[in-house]
């Protein structure tokens, strides 16, 4: 009788030990339920119309730069220009030996008075085709001969611009290669009347720019004054690595303020596009890296998007993502501290 008394009560014991278990478990569950719930507030995501701008660093380049030099070493028997002198196009810069030219000329010319003599003897079949045809031959290499050394004994300037460099003086030797620079030059021209800069664009703007679009540029030279470019030329693929594509800007400099190596700022108005733009205090950074990301609605759980953050409109701020965000409900509030997969209860207003 005390055996089964005994065996009664150990069982009574484990049924309410059980029975406490198990309430403790669902508790502690519920509780942890409550925790991971976390109550947010939420907004659809819609596109929005926005003036698109921006700005990007450049160098100023000169519009058109030639190293002048003869196409073959030789000596230098003058130079007519210094650094710093305006020159036209076609203005005589460089005279180089002419020995070699003058050779060239007297076989020139006399490889024109046989051609001339054997014009009339093939009218009257008094020598063969063959030989007329080498007399021609020989006298348009020499006309060809005779035009190269010209245009490389006496160097005339390409286009309109200053000379920015000299490498050599009269009567040294032109060795083929200025020293200073590592490549063929006696001279340096620059065309500084009208400038350039070379911008690299995203291609998420490649449908919006256009050929001929007015650009602003500002320089910590003048920070007061704004200078007008317009875009030339829209260079037609992306780069794979970057994603961008390149542009030249042409810059009118006639008063010839700026200077090729001046750093600028150089701001494209792209027109108006829709895009999205949220709150900028829903944008959160991820501790120790540049990363930028929000955090979506999904069936009561939230969901981490990475993002890229633009341009910022007072609380606003545009973004873009890999992913299409229209018509997504994201968290606006209590999204701080939130895990990927954390799960959350949509609270009202």
């Amino acid at each position: 009788m005390k055996k089964a008394l005994k065996l009664l009560a150990i069982s009574t014991i484990s049924v309410f030990f059980v029975s406490c278990n198990d309430t403790s478990k669902n508790t502690e569950q519920d509780d942890q339920h409550a925790i991971e719930a976390r109550p947010v507030k939420v907004q659809t995501i819609s596109l929005e119309t926005i003036g698109v701008t921006e700005t990007y660093p450049a160098t100023i380049l000169a519009a058109e730069e030639a190293h002048v030099a003869p196409i073959q070493p030789g000596q230098i028997r003058k130079i007519n220009v210094e650094v710093g002198d305006n020159v036209k196009k076609g203005n005589l810069l460089i005279e180089m030996d002419a020995t070699q030219l003058n050779q060239t000329r007297v076989q020139y010319h006399d490889a024109k008075r046989d051609l001339q003599r054997m014009d009339s003897l093939i009218k009257y079949g008094s020598i063969a085709e063959q030989m007329y045809d080498k007399a021609k031959l020989q006298y348009e290499v020499l006309a060809s001969a005779l035009k190269t050394l010209d245009e490389n004994t006496y160097i005339r300037a390409p286009f309109s611009g200053v000379i920015t460099g000299k490498y050599f003086n009269e009567r040294e030797n032109f060795t083929g290669v200025a020293p200073q620079l590592g490549v063929s030059a006696i001279l340096t021209i620059m065309q500084i009347d009208e400038l350039k800069v070379e911008v690299h664009i995203s291609e998420r703007y490649f449908p919006l720019i256009k050929e001929g679009m007015q650009t602003e540029l500002e320089t910590n030279i003048y920070p007061d004054k704004k200078f007008t470019g317009q875009i030339k030329t829209i260079y037609p693929t992306i780069d794979a690595a970057t994603k961008t594509f390149k542009i030249e800007i042409r810059i009118k400099n006639q008063q010839q303020l700026l200077r090729p190596g001046m750093f600028a700022r150089v701001t494209i108005n792209f027109g108006e596009t829709k895009t999205v733009v949220i709150p900028a205090n829903t944008l959160l950074k991820q501790e120790g890296t540049n990363n930028r990301y929000i955090f979506l609605y999904e069936d009561g759980i939230a969901k981490r998007v990475e993002v890229e953050p633009k341009t910022r409109y007072n609380d606003k701020i545009e973004i873009i993502s890999t992913e299409n965000l229209e018509g997504k409900t994201f968290i606006i509030s209590g999204h701080v501290g939130l895990n990927d997969g954390s799960p959350v209860t949509i609270v009202q207003e």
